[in-house]
């Protein structure tokens, strides 16, 4: 039996019944190539429709963003699975992602195309699984992230769960620094004359 768990069991549920599950191979030619832009300044964590996604045909890359809508031809996704963001200079930001469906189901995370590993993970009292970075460094532009599915619950091909990305915070400037570089630009003053002096002092 499905538990009801922030919506998405009742998602699942809904597009599952009738003549089995429509989640068919070539359902997503449907889908919008449409990426979810996270605001840098804000982030997301208030549990939107931007923040649900969706595995629908077992292991491997996440399938939708949002509510998939689905008849007999198909299924069309709100978003592609893909969550996109682009910063004005370093930064760092968390990520959380929590199951939302059934126990059992675990993801991993990408970052611009290549795995990246949790700085943590473990499974909450429900049995539900959690994987989090906390402090990711992002490079000045623009960044890309999505899920790969890694293990499924216990009978089931599809689910959804949650993504959460805290605001990013620019990385600290260290105090020093500055005053570091005026010494070496000092220091190179001193080189320069030393240097135009030695060929004057030869004559």
């Amino acid at each position: 039996m499905l538990k009801a768990r922030n919506g998405i069991s009742a998602t699942i549920l809904a597009i599952s019944t009738g003549a089995g599950l429509l989640f068919l191979s070539g359902m997503l030619d449907r889908a919008q190539a449409v990426s979810v832009q996270i605001n840098p300044d804000t982030g997301l964590d208030s549990q939107s429709i931007d923040q649900r996604f969706f595995w629908l045909d077992g292991l491997g890359p996440i399938d939708s963003i949002g509510t998939p809508g689905c008849d007999n031809s198909g299924c069309i996704s709100a978003f592609d699975p893909i969550w996109e963001i682009s910063v004005a200079r370093s930064s760092l930001v968390d990520i959380a992602a929590t199951d939302g469906f059934e126990p059992g189901d675990e993801f991993e995370l990408v970052l611009d195309g290549s795995v990246l590993a949790w700085t943590s993970t473990f499974i909450d009292g429900s049995g539900y699984f959690h994987g989090e970075y906390a402090g990711l460094f992002l490079a000045m532009g623009t960044h890309t992230f999505s899920l790969n599915m890694t293990a499924l619950a216990s009978g089931f091909e599809a689910g959804g769960a949650w993504m959460n990305f805290g605001p990013v915070s620019p990385v600290p400037i260290p105090a020093a620094l500055p005053l570091f570089g005026s010494a070496l630009g000092v220091l190179g003053w001193f080189g320069w004359r030393r240097n135009r002096r030695g060929p004057a002092a030869a004559e």
